[in-house]
């Protein structure tokens, strides 16, 4: 269960674990264009409520790091 994981690494390990569905449920990427690319269609179906979970002990820095480099690129795209 991804709600257990608390390390990125861990994370990242069991999404490769889940191959091949793990990229339907779960974004794990350090590039910036693949969140874009993969949050897109949700805000196209019509979604404005999204949850992102940042497993690790950072969570503040990641979840600020997630604020800096995606989200002001999802609001210029999609308004």
């Amino acid at each position: 269960k991804k709600m257990d994981i608390h390390d990125a690494l861990e994370m990242e390990e069991a999404a490769k674990e889940a191959e091949p569905y793990a990229h339907k449920r779960w974004l794990v990427s350090a590039d910036v264009d693949e969140h874009i690319d993969q949050i897109a269609p949700y805000i196209g179906y019509g979604f404005n409520h999204l949850v992102f979970h940042f497993p690790g002990d950072a969570q503040e820095a990641a979840i600020a790091r997630y604020g800096e480099l995606i989200l002001p690129r999802l609001r210029a795209r999609f308004g």
